[in-house]
C-alpha cells in the first residue's frame, strides 16, 4: 500500500487515502432506505461539491433535490416540462437537465446552481434531447438532439450557445476522449432511417472531424483512457472498437447478443456489456474472458462502484411487465454477490462516494400508476475485499505526504476521474499538489519502464 500516516497526513480537516477511506469488519450491500420523489424518476445525478442527489421526475414535471447525508428530499423544483437527462458540471457546480418547453416546441437545457438550487439559465437546444455530457477540459456541455440530428454545444462558464453541429440519424449516447479532447456520439437511427455511424467532434474547434462506420444501430459508447480506445455497443452481436488517435475502426468483439449498455472499469481495464448476460472483456486483448449468467433476469443498464470494484446491473425479469432487479457483481471474481428484487423497473444510477451509497431510480412502465422511488443501497467493503487490491512494488509507489503526491523518478502518471475523464497529466513532475482537487474517487495510471499500473485515489 502507499505510505500513509494518518497522524501527520491530515490536512485542513480532510484526509487523503489510498485504496479506501476505511476498512470495515463487515462487508456487503444492503437496501438502506427508499426515497419517494416525483413520478417516474427518469434520471439521477450526484453533486460532489454540495453533496446532493438530483432526480428528474418525468411524469411529475419536476426535479427533486436530495440531501445525500440524510437521504431526504430537501427541495422540489417545479414546472419543468418533461425533464429527462441530468449531468453535473464540477467546474462550476452546476446541474444540467434536458427538458421540453411546451408539447409542440423545441427542447431546452435547464441550468441549475448546485449551491442554491436556483434555475440560472434555460437554453434552447433542439428536439428529442435525451443525452447531455460535460467536457471538463474546456468546460463545454454537449446535448444530443435526436429529432434534429444535431449536437448543441454550450459554454459551461457563460451558459450560452456556442454552435450546433450535424450528426448522423438519431444521436443518442456520447462520451469524451480525454487524451485527444474529442466527443464521440453514437447515431442510433430511427424507423427507416437506420444508421451505423459514430460522429466525432473536436473538443477545441467544435467541428465534426470524422464519421466512423460501426455496427448497425449503435446503442452505447464508452471511452477507455488506458488504451485510448472507444467501444461502441451495437444492435448486432458485436462491439466495435475505435482508435482514439486515428478515429478508425481497429476491431470488433463478438458477444453473441445485441448490447443495451457498456461500462468500462479502469481498475482492471475491463469492459462489461449487457448482452443476454453480463459479458466481461479484457481490454488488453479485446477478448471475452467471462459471461456472467443472470438466469431469468435480462440485464440492461450497468454502473461501476469504483470504491470497492463492484458492478451494478439493472434487470428486467423475463416474462414480467413490471418486476425488476438490481444485481451486484464482484469485478474481481466475476460472481454475482447480491440481488435485490424491486417492484418496478430500475433505470438510472448515481453514486455518493462519501457514504458509499448507490442510488437507483425506478421508473415503472405503462399503464399508470407510475413509480416514484429511488432505492438507496449502502455498500461496505470488508477486509477480504480490501486485500484483493494488489499494492504496487515499493520502487513504483507514489507516496502521499500532507497535501502532495510524491512520484518516483521516471514515472509517467495521468490522473482520471471515475468516468475516465483526464484531470491532469503528471509527467516529468516529482511532486504534485492536491490543492484544488475536489473530493471524490480518482484513478492514477502509472507507467514505469514497460509496466503499467492503475491505482485508486480517494480524496475526502
Amino acid at each position: 500500500m502507499w505510505n500513509f500516516t494518518p497522524g501527520k497526513d491530515k490536512v485542513m480537516g480532510r484526509m487523503v487515502f489510498a485504496i479506501l477511506p476505511f476498512v470495515s469488519l463487515l462487508f456487503g450491500q444492503w437496501l438502506e432506505t427508499i426515497i419517494y420523489v416525483g413520478k417516474e424518476p427518469y434520471s439521477i445525478c450526484y453533486n460532489s461539491r454540495s453533496h446532493k442527489v438530483y432526480s428528474a421526475n418525468y411524469r411529475s414535471n419536476s426535479i427533486s433535490v436530495i440531501d445525500a447525508s440524510r437521504n431526504e428530499v430537501i427541495r422540489t423544483i417545479p414546472d419543468i416540462y418533461i425533464p429527462t437527462a441530468l449531468d453535473y458540471n464540477p467546474n462550476n457546480n452546476k446541474v444540467y437537465c434536458t427538458h421540453g418547453n411546451t408539447p409542440r416546441n423545441v427542447d431546452r437545457l435547464l441550468v441549475i446552481d448546485g449551491e442554491t438550487d436556483q434555475i440560472i439559465a434555460d437554453i434552447p437546444t433542439g428536439g428529442g434531447s435525451f443525452t447531455v455530457t460535460h467536457n471538463p477540459q474546456n468546460n463545454k456541455v454537449y446535448v444530443a438532439d435526436a429529432a434534429n440530428n444535431t449536437i448543441t454545444i454550450i459554454d459551461g462558464e457563460r451558459d450560452s450557445l456556442i454552435k450546433r453541429v450535424r450528426t448522423g440519424s438519431c444521436p443518442l449516447e456520447m462520451c469524451h476522449n480525454s487524451q485527444n479532447n474529442k466527443i464521440y456520439c453514437a447515431n442510433y437511427g430511427v424507423w427507416k432511417q437506420t444508421d451505423s455511424t459514430v460522429t466525432v467532434v473536436d473538443g477545441d474547434l467544435d467541428t465534426v472531424i470524422a464519421t466512423v462506420i460501426v455496427g448497425h444501430g449503435p446503442t452505447d459508447v464508452v471511452y477507455n483512457p488506458v488504451n485510448n480506445k472507444i467501444y461502441v455497443g451495437t444492435s448486432e452481436i458485436s462491439i466495435s472498437i475505435i482508435d482514439g488517435e486515428t478515429d478508425s475502426v481497429v476491431g470488433s468483439i463478438d458477444v453473441g447478443f445485441p448490447q443495451m449498455a457498456l461500462c468500462y472499469n479502469p481498475l482492471n481495464n475491463r469492459l462489461y456489456a449487457s448482452a443476454g448476460g453480463v459479458v466481461v472483456i479484457d481490454c488488453e486483448s479485446n477478448q471475452v474472458i467471462a459471461v456472467i449468467d443472470t438466469s431469468f433476469f435480462i440485464p440492461c443498464w450497468l454502473f461501476l462502484n469504483p470504491i470497492n470494484n463492484k458492478l451494478y446491473a439493472t434487470n428486467f425479469l423475463l416474462g414480467q411487465d413490471t418486476s425488476g432487479g438490481i444485481m451486484v457483481i464482484d469485478c474481481e471474481s466475476n460472481q454475482i454477490v447480491r440481488t435485490f428484487s424491486v417492484k418496478w423497473d430500475p433505470w438510472s444510477f448515481a453514486h455518493n462516494p462519501v457514504e458509499n451509497r448507490v442510488y437507483v431510480s425506478a421508473i415503472g412502465m405503462e399503464p399508470p400508476p407510475y413509480e416514484s422511488t429511488i432505492y438507496v443501497i449502502r455498500d461496505v467493503m470488508g477486509i477480504e475485499e480490501y486485500f484483493t487490491f494488489k499494492p504496487l512494488a515499493a520502487k513504483t509507489t507514489p507516496t502521499i505526504n500532507r497535501s502532495f503526491i510524491d512520484l518516483p523518478e521516471g514515472e509517467e502518471v495521468r490522473l482520471y476521474d471515475i468516468t475516465g475523464k483526464l484531470i491532469a497529466s503528471l509527467n516529468e513532475k516529482r511532486r504534485v499538489s492536491l490543492k484544488g482537487v475536489k473530493p471524490g474517487v480518482y484513478f492514477l495510471r502509472i507507467k514505469k519502464e514497460k509496466n503499467e499500473f492503475t491505482r485508486k485515489l480517494i480524496v475526502q
